[in-house]
């Protein structure tokens, strides 16, 4: 017996009028919505070349040129996802900039969890739940000095369902909290998560939570331009890949694997690399401890959850 055709999920569009006056009163100083775009990043840096101010917010219906870290794209149904691109102008020392994508995750993450999703943070930009990816972030420097101008986007997939899901381990907030609504009760959870589009009981309100997102954010930067250690410590908490066992493929594909072990105060991330196999021939001596690698750019694999994980929930192995 086949399964009956899904419908195409109902995606209104923004109320721009309502959304705007939301997001000024939460103190973004010039509010943007475009039908469409290529990449709301890329709009936003020539935005920034002509004076745009700080907490420039753009927002984008449907883009079809996104782009991702080492130059990837991606693209999304129109209406599917939350995508947001904000500049900033912060009054902070350069080298805390390799932080912002931190931050933003902080955000991020923070108000998934308010929808009851368990999403966790992975070093040093996307949001997971369990070994799928949920969003991502990008940032870039317009200029460093003599004051930086940053723009910070993300991408978060909000109804996205299975069949729409640009690779494998992918995921979309719907999708997940149908998952939760299912328990793990196995093939019904997924068949729920398939079907969550047109669900009221798991859907989500794409402009209520645009704006609850964005807050976080502001909440987020108004701690970290004023050096507030607590949007560091909720980092900590909500990071999935500290303590964990990982690989992280470099730029120029060099490769380092053991625990990661804490994040610099300018977002690198620390890891103690894993002693090398002695082998039958060696000897009972002990051996020095492999010094710490700090790491600034690369992709992390998850190879073994740090013990608790988030909030104590653990987190997910094998994140991508």
């Amino acid at each position: 017996m086949t399964s009956p055709r899904r419908a195409a999920p109902s995606r209104p569009p923004f109320d721009v009028p309502r959304l705007t006056e939301s997001l000024l009163d939460l103190g973004f100083a010039d509010v943007r919505v475009v039908d469409r775009t290529g990449s709301t990043n890329s709009d936003l840096v020539a935005a920034a070349g002509e004076g745009a101010p700080d907490l420039t917010v753009l927002l984008a219906e449907e883009q079809v040129a996104g782009r991702g870290r080492l130059g990837r794209t991606w693209s999304a149904p129109a209406r599917s996802q939350l995508i947001v691109s904000v500049l900033v102008r912060p009054a902070v020392a350069p080298d805390r900039l390799g932080t912002l994508p931190l931050v933003t995750g902080v955000a991020l993450a923070e108000a998934v969890r308010g929808l009851g999703v368990d999403a966790a943070l992975k070093w040093p930009n996307d949001l997971m739940v369990g070994d799928r990816k949920l969003a991502g972030v990008l940032v870039e420097a317009v200029q460093v000095t003599p004051r930086p101008a940053v723009v910070v986007g993300f991408g978060l997939n909000v109804d996205l369902r299975e069949d729409e899901l640009p690779v494998p381990h992918a995921t979309s907030l719907v999708l997940e909290r149908a998952r939760a609504e299912g328990d793990g009760a196995g093939d019904a959870a997924g068949d729920a998560a398939g079907d969550a589009a047109g669900d009221a009981a798991v859907g989500v309100d794409r402009q209520a939570f645009t704006v609850e997102v964005l807050r976080r954010f502001v909440d987020c930067q108004r701690r970290w331009r004023t050096g507030d250690a607590t949007v560091d410590d909720d980092y900590r908490r909500l990071c999935a890949t500290l303590g964990s066992e990982v690989t992280v493929t470099q730029p120029g594909d060099r490769t380092v694997r053991g625990t990661a072990l804490r994040v610099t105060p300018t977002g690198e991330l620390v890891v103690r690399p894993a002693a090398a196999d002695p082998g039958p021939a060696a000897t009972t001596h002990s051996t020095a401890p492999a010094a710490e690698v700090t790491v600034s750019a690369g992709d992390v694999t998850h190879l073994r959850p740090a013990t608790g994980g988030p909030d104590g929930g653990g987190a997910g192995a094998h994140a991508r």
